[in-house]
């Protein structure tokens, strides 16, 4: 493909990209609104819905999720087989990361590049956005104490993980996850260090989010470097999906789930590697992070 083609077919990604941003922005601005006016009414119904699937799950107890399945899903997603992810490249529908310039670089008192991310339990674009996190900064390092949840029940009820109480120890970046709100997003579930708030504040927001469409989640900043405002694939396409499905398409590259997260891993570890220096090369080289570099 020519030079001129790549350029249109890139531009024309990244302008789909930002449609489908301002789209989940205006749909997750449209509920805080709902919920506001909805007022005490809203909360019953919550309550409600919760004690309903709460009465579901413990009159059920065969149907619940060994704690040892689990433990076997988080052992997938944060060792998905290199040949897999190395091959993965950029799809249609992989959202683009916001680039920012002449910024100072976001490092952790280790001298690690740090990597930030800050979303809410109940939030479906952060439901998705945590499978791709997750799996790309394991080719950097290792996760402990994930444990896995759904977005809200009556906001795409999206399998997924938490990164509240977990930990990951890495030589090459430091990361901080910040669950902001629960599966009730009117409830705070870990507020964010002042230093959090500012980076927020500083990059939700033009030029980087089109006026209008800031205080969105998921935010992820990667080292001051790349931005995602929002989750890099749509939550739809893992809508009625298990823990388990979502974590077995990952290791499948000819599955749609396992062909578009893992190209948003792709485009994810194309930027901690311009983070580290290109380290680890075995990552960094691979021909999936080659192609998806060229977007950044």
């Amino acid at each position: 493909m020519s030079n001129t083609g790549r350029t249109q077919r890139r531009a024309t990604t990244r302008t789909s990209a930002a449609r489908r941003i301002a789209a989940q922005r205006a749909a997750q601005r449209a509920r805080r609104r709902r919920l506001l006016l909805a007022g005490g009414a809203g909360l019953l119904v919550i309550v409600i819905a919760v004690t309903f699937v709460a009465i579901k799950v413990f009159s059920k107890p065969a149907k619940a999720q060994p704690a040892v399945t689990l433990a076997a899903v988080a052992r997938e997603v944060t060792g998905i087989p290199a040949p897999v992810l190395n091959a993965a490249t950029p799809t249609s529908a992989t959202t683009p990361l916001i680039t920012t310039r002449g910024h100072p670089a976001l490092l952790t008192s280790g001298g690690k590049p740090e990597v930030l991310y800050m979303g809410g339990e109940y939030c479906p674009y952060c439901a998705a956005e945590r499978w791709v996190l997750t799996a790309a900064l394991s080719r950097f390092g290792t996760f402990s104490g994930l444990s896995f949840i759904h977005s809200a029940p009556d906001d795409g009820d999206i399998a997924t993980l938490t990164f509240h109480g977990a930990h990951y120890t890495s030589k090459y970046l430091s990361f901080a996850g910040d669950e902001w709100y629960t599966e009730d997003e009117t409830k705070v579930l870990q507020a964010p260090a002042s230093a959090q708030l500012a980076l927020f504040r500083k990059y939700d927001g033009p030029p980087y989010v089109a006026a209008g469409q800031a205080d969105g989640f998921p935010f992820v900043d990667v080292g001051n470097r790349y931005l995602s405002d929002g989750a890099q694939l749509s939550p739809s396409e893992l809508s009625g999906l298990t823990w388990q499905q979502i974590a077995a398409g990952m290791k499948n590259p000819a599955s749609p789930v396992g062909r578009d997260l893992d190209a948003a891993v792709s485009v994810l570890t194309a930027s901690l590697c311009k983070l580290t220096g290109g380290q680890p090369s075995s990552v960094c080289t691979s021909a999936g992070v080659r192609a998806a570099a060229g977007d950044l």
